[in-house]
């Protein structure tokens, strides 16, 4: 769950010691890199940032990948928007992003590289002669890091309670590659809402949660506008044509990576995305022509 930078911990301290007792047994050690090996019937977490009031089955269900799921309900809702719970029916081999051989191992993979090799260094601090981990996340530097790894054939990337920049620990989190990604919507959770009483099948975020979330959606949607243009006047990054940003798409579903948008239209799109408009510019000649046309009126 790339979008928002150094997520901070939202379970209690019983919760997150039992979650990385869990995800530790995982992990595999391997000769190149290591990996989480993630069984059928893991419980996962995805977010739906949307207004319920939006929500019907497709947008949740199936999911196509790449796409970011949380281990637990607490960090998805109190993180990304309002958590749906899932459970894998197959085994899935991600990459141990947390592991300083992984991370040699993909840098190395993107010798001839350098966006993604900057991403491995933004995202996770890592270089190979400074590698030690720390986790900043960076929507559009994470997304490269992303396609990267689903381009090359590997299936995702987990990772346990990596440290961050700031001193804290980022939740865990694993993304999946490929189209249609084997899991079910678990019907354990049905949490109800106004307009659905009967509950929500797969919904794990609790009632007392929603009026937060609904706030915490408004004020990133507002935040992506800001940070949008702000980055767009200030930073250099070279993406390439055709590069991601994640702020959203037509599925309503902010977790699985978007449809291509064309580093060139971003703003357009982000801007048509919230529901903006976007007045053209006249030019002089245009300009003067309205002149003139109320000039002649105003003869009449």
């Amino acid at each position: 769950m790339s979008a928002f930078a150094e997520s901070p911990e939202k379970t209690d301290l019983a919760e997150s010691v039992a979650l990385r007792e869990q995800i530790s047994q995982y992990f595999r050690e391997g000769r190149e890199y290591d990996t989480y090996h993630i069984p059928a019937g893991t419980q996962l977490f995805k977010s739906y940032r949307d207004s319920l009031e939006k929500w019907s089955p497709d947008k949740v269900f199936p999911v196509r990948g790449p796409a970011y799921f949380g281990f637990d309900e607490a960090n998805v809702s109190g993180n990304y928007g309002f958590a749906f719970a899932y459970i894998t029916t197959a085994t899935y081999e991600l990459l141990a992003i947390d592991s300083p051989k992984t991370l040699a191992y993909l840098w190395g993979l993107a010798q001839e590289d350098v966006n993604v090799q900057n991403a491995l260094q933004k995202s996770f601090g890592f270089t190979p002669s400074n590698p030690v981990i720390r986790r900043t996340s960076d929507e559009i530097l994470d997304y490269i890091i992303v396609d990267f790894i689903c381009k090359n054939g590997l299936h995702g990337y987990a990772g346990d309670y990596i440290p961050t920049a700031g001193g804290g620990r980022f939740h865990p989190e694993c993304v999946i590659c490929g189209g249609q990604i084997n899991v079910i919507i678990n019907e354990k959770y049905n949490v109800p809402t106004e307009k659905y009483p009967g509950g929500i099948s797969g919904l794990a975020s609790p009632v007392k949660k929603h009026r937060l979330i609904n706030g915490m959606l408004e004020n990133r949607r507002l935040e992506a506008i800001s940070n949008l243009s702000k980055r767009q006047t200030s930073e250099k990054l070279d993406l390439g044509a055709g590069t991601l940003l994640n702020f959203g798409d037509d599925s309503d579903d902010e977790n699985t990576v978007p449809n291509t948008i064309p580093d060139t239209k971003i703003a357009k799109n982000i801007f048509a995305h919230f529901g903006g408009s976007r007045k053209k510019r006249k030019t002089r000649k245009q300009r003067k022509r309205t002149y003139k046309q109320k000039k002649n009126k105003s003869r009449k």
